[in-house]
C-alpha cells in the first residue's frame, strides 16, 4: 500500500531513539519527512521556516524538556498534534503533561501504542481544523451580516421570537424613528407607549406566525412623537446565535407615496384637460399611430374615437402635405428636434378638407428613446379663409404693399413690385429696401423709420427707387409702424408721370412767362432795329464809308441774328390757337429731308431714316417741321465728323413716336434735368431757346419729349396721342 506523508518534527537529542522512532512510523505506513531538534532556538527555527503534521517529543533532555517545546509551539501559534514520547515519566508528570495541552503521551517502552495514537490524533487535527474552518467562516457571515445589516438604507431590526425583545437595530431605524439604541434594545414590542403602533406591530406579528413569512405590507411609520410616513415592511423567521429571531426590514415609501398620489393627481388633471380642451389633441406611438383622441379632436374630423385608434395620421392629412409632415415628424423620432409646428391641411370623415394648426412635441425615456407623441389640432379654417381673401386684395392691388422690419428688411411684397419697378418678390424678399432707394434719396428714406419708431404714421413720402432696366421711377409712400410686431406696413404709388407731368407744367409756366415778356417787347424793340437796320444798309452804300463796309455788314448780320432770337421768342409767346390738320408725320419728315441732309453735309455728317407706317395725325406741319429742325440741328452739333443722326418713326400701344438719335458723348443727368428751360444751353454760340420752342409745339400737339442719354449717344422721342 502507499505511504502516507507525514511531515514530522522531532523533538530528540538521542540519534538512536529517533533513527527507532522512524522505524515505526515507516512500519505504520507513513513516509515521514522530518527535521530533528533538541533545542529551544532550534525548534522555533524549525517551527518558523516550515509546516508540520505532527510534533512528536521526548520529555528530557539535557539542555530542554518536553512541557518547554510544548509551550514554544503554541507560542508559535501551531494548533497540531502533539506527543510526549518518554522512557522515563511518571504518571503525574504524564497528567501534567496532558493538562498543559499535550495531546497523548507514550512509554518508548510500550511504541504499540505510537501509531494508533498518531492515526486518532491527525483525524481529530483534521476535524478540529474544519471546525476552526467552519467556525471562521460562520464568524465572517456573521460580521458581513451585521455590516450589511447598520449600512443598510433601509430600516431593519431583529426581535427574539419565544421572548420578543428586541436584540439588534440598524443606524437607519434609530435614525428614522428618532429613538436611541439603550432605550429600544431589551425592550419588547408592547413596552412602546404608542396605542396605534401596537396594533400595527400586533398585525403584523400574527400574519407573521401565521404564514411564516411578510412580504410588502405597509404601514405607517412613527418617531416618539406621532406618524411621518409609511413604511414597506417584509419580515422573516431566522437562526441566529442558536435561536429564532425575526428580521423585520422596511423602507421608507413616503416620497414614493407622495409621488404616486401626484402622479394620480396628474393623471386626473391630464384627462380633465385632455376631454374639456377645446382644441383637438391626439397622443400617437413612435410609429404614427392614434393611442388616444380627445372630444374635440373627434368632433373636428367627424370620427369616434374607436375610429380614430390605431390610425395612421398621414390617413388623415391632405396628400399635398403629407411629406412635408412626416419629414417633421421623422427628425422629432430621431432626436433632432422636441417639437415642431405646421400648418395643414385634415381630411374629414365626410370628405371635407379643413386647415388646422398641428403643434407635435415628444416625450422620451430616461434612454432618450421617444415613448409617445403629443399632437395638438387648432382649427384655422376661417381664418386661413380670411387670409387667402386678404391675399388676393393684396395681390391684385394696383398699388405696391409692402411689409418690412424696422431695419428695412422685406418681409412680405405683392406682385404690383413686378408692374412698377421690374423686380420680382424673390428679388426684394429678405433684402434691405434702401438697397434700391436713389442715393439722393437715401437721407429721408431712413429717416422714415425714426419718424415711424415715434409713433408718428408717414404720409405722401416722395422718394425714387431703380427700376430693374436701370431707370428710376418716383414713388409716393403712406405707411404705419405696428409696435407689437415691429413690423412697417407701407403702401407705395407710382407716381413717376405726375412728377413729370409737374414738371412740363412747370416748364411750360416758364415759357409763358418767357412768351408774354417777348410778346410784350417784341414791337417795341424790332421797330428801332429797322430803323438801325435800315440806315446801316443806306450808310454802306455810300463812296466815303465804302472802307468800313465790312463793319456795317456785320452790325446787320447781328441785327439779324437780334431778330431771329425775337422770333423765337414770339413763338413761345404764341398764345393762340394753333391750326392743326390731319396729315401723316412721315410726309413732313419726307419733304424736309434734303434741308437736314444739306446741313449735315455741311458738316461732314450724315442722316438716316427709319420711318415705319404710321396713321395719319392732327399736325401743324410748320410747326413740326420746326421741331424737326431744332432736334436734328441739335444731334448734328452734338457729333463729331462722320457722326449719323438717325430719324424714326413707329407706332406704340399708346400712339405714334418720332425718334431723333444721335451718337454724341451724351449729356449728364442734371442737364437732361434742365432741358427746355429758357435761355439754358450748353453751346457757345446758343440762345438756349431751341428747346423750349421744341417743348411748347410738342404741348400745343399735346405730345410729350422724353430723353435717354448715354455715351453712345442721345435719342429724344416724341410721343403724339393717339388719333
Amino acid at each position: 500500500m502507499a505511504e502516507k506523508l507525514l511531515r514530522v518534527l522531532i523533538v530528540e537529542d538521542s540519534e538512536d531513539d529517533m533513527l527507532l522512532l522512524l522505524r515505526e512510523l515507516r512500519r505504520g505506513g507513513y513516509d515521514p519527512a522530518y527535521e530533528q531538534v533538541w533545542t529551544g532556538p532550534a525548534m522555533s527555527k524549525a517551527l518558523e521556516t516550515r509546516e508540520w503534521d505532527l510534533i512528536i517529543s521526548d520529555y528530557v533532555m539535557p539542555s530542554f524538556n518536553g512541557l518547554t517545546a510544548l509551550k514554544l509551539m503554541k507560542e508559535h501559534g501551531y494548533e497540531v498534534p502533539f506527543i510526549i514520547l518518554s522512557g522515563q515519566i511518571s504518571e503525574e508528570i504524564a497528567v501534567e503533561t496532558m493538562k498543559a495541552g499535550a495531546h497523548d503521551y507514550i512509554f518508548k517502552g510500550n511504541m504499540g501504542r505510537l501509531i494508533p495514537a498518531i492515526d486518532r490524533e491527525l483525524r481529530e487535527a483534521e476535524v478540529r481544523r474544519e471546525n476552526r474552518l467552519v467556525g471562521k467562516k460562520l464568524q465572517a457571515s456573521e460580521e458581513r451580516f451585521y455590516k450589511i445589516f447598520n449600512a443598510s438604507p433601509d430600516l431593519m431590526i431583529i426581535i427574539d421570537l419565544e421572548t420578543q425583545k428586541i436584540i439588534e437595530v440598524n443606524e437607519s431605524w434609530l435614525k428614522v424613528t428618532g429613538l436611541r439604541r439603550e432605550s429600544v434594545i431589551g425592550r419588547t414590542r408592547n413596552e412602546f407607549n404608542m396605542p396605534t403602533l401596537l396594533e400595527d406591530l400586533q398585525k403584523l406579528w400574527h400574519l407573521l406566525l401565521e404564514q411564516g413569512e411578510v412580504h410588502n405590507l405597509e404601514m405607517p411609520l412613527y418617531n416618539n412623537i406621532a406618524k411621518t410616513g409609511i413604511l414597506l415592511v417584509s419580515a422573516n423567521i431566522i437562526d441566529l446565535d442558536d435561536r429564532k429571531c425575526v428580521l423585520i426590514l422596511a423602507k421608507e415609501i413616503t416620497k414614493y407615496k407622495q409621488m404616486e398620489e401626484e402622479v394620480q393627481n396628474s393623471r386626473i388633471r391630464y384627462s380633465t384637460v385632455f376631454n374639456h380642451a377645446i382644441i383637438g389633441m391626439a397622443v400617437l406611438n413612435a410609429e404614427g399611430l392614434i393611442l388616444e383622441s380627445n372630444p374635440a379632436l373627434q368632433s373636428l374630423l367627424g370620427y369616434s374615437e374607436q375610429e380614430l385608434r390605431g390610425i395612421a395620421f398621414t390617413e388623415l392629412t391632405h396628400p399635398d402635405d403629407i411629406k412635408k409632415d412626416l419629414d417633421l415628424y421623422s427628425k422629432l423620432i430621431a432626436g433632432k428636434w422636441d417639437q415642431y409646428q405646421l400648418e395643414k391641411r385634415y381630411i374629414r370623415k365626410d370628405g371635407k378638407m379643413l386647415w388646422a394648426k398641428l403643434s407635435a412635441s415628444v416625450v422620451r425615456s430616461s434612454l432618450g428613446d421617444p415613448v409617445f407623441i403629443i399632437r395638438m389640432v387648432e382649427n384655422i379654417t376661417e381664418r386661413k379663409h380670411a387670409e387667402k381673401e386678404l391675399d388676393n386684395f393684396f395681390d391684385l392691388s394696383l398699388d405696391m404693399l409692402c411689409i418690412f422690419d424696422t431695419k428695412g428688411y422685406v418681409h412680405r411684397i405683392n406682385s404690383a413690385i413686378e408692374k412698377i419697378l421690374g423686380y420680382t418678390k424673390d428679388d426684394l424678399i429678405a433684402r434691405q429696401i434702401t438697397d434700391f432707394v436713389h442715393p439722393e434719396d437715401l437721407e429721408k428714406t431712413k429717416g422714415l423709420y425714426q419718424h415711424l419708431n415715434a409713433g408718428k404714421p408717414v404720409i405722401k413720402l416722395n422718394n425714387r427707387y431703380f427700376c430693374r432696366d436701370g431707370s428710376t421711377k418716383w414713388l409716393e409712400w403712406v405707411a404705419v409702424y405696428d409696435p407689437t410686431q415691429e413690423l412697417i406696413y407701407a403702401v407705395a404709388r407710382d407716381v413717376t408721370e405726375r412728377k413729370q407731368l409737374e414738371k412740363e407744367m412747370l416748364r411750360l409756366e416758364r415759357l409763358n412767362l418767357v412768351g408774354e415778356m417777348a410778346a410784350g417787347i417784341s414791337h417795341e424793340v424790332r421797330n428801332p432795329m429797322t430803323t438801325i437796320r435800315g440806315f446801316l444798309q443806306l450808310l454802306s452804300g455810300k463812296e466815303e464809308c465804302a472802307h468800313y463796309k465790312g463793319y456795317y455788314n456785320l452790325m446787320i448780320e447781328e441785327l439779324d441774328r437780334a431778330n431771329s432770337i425775337i422770333t423765337e421768342f414770339l413763338s413761345l409767346g404764341r398764345n393762340k390757337e394753333t391750326k392743326l390738320k390731319m396729315q401723316n408725320l412721315n410726309d413732313i419728315i419726307t419733304t424736309l429731308l434734303p434741308l437736314i441732309q444739306a446741313d449735315a453735309m455741311r458738316m461732314d455728317k450724315y442722316i438716316e431714316t427709319q420711318l415705319n407706317a404710321v396713321p395719319d395725325l392732327m399736325l401743324n406741319d410748320k410747326e413740326l417741321r420746326q421741331l424737326i429742325l431744332n432736334l436734328t440741328r441739335n444731334g448734328l452739333e452734338a457729333m463729331p465728323q462722320s457722326g449719323v443722326v438717325t430719324i424714326s418713326t413707329y407706332t406704340t400701344g399708346q400712339g405714334v413716336c418720332l425718334e431723333v438719335q444721335d451718337q454724341g458723348k451724351g449729356m449728364s443727368p442734371e442737364v437732361i434735368e434742365k432741358l427746355g428751360t429758357p435761355f439754358f444751353t450748353t453751346k457757345d454760340q446758343g440762345t438756349g431757346l431751341g428747346m423750349a420752342v421744341c417743348y411748347g409745339i410738342a404741348a400745343r400737339h399735346n405730345a410729350r419729349i422724353g430723353v435717354t442719354s448715354g455715351t453712345g449717344g442721345t435719342t429724344f422721342i416724341v410721343r403724339f396721342p393717339a388719333g
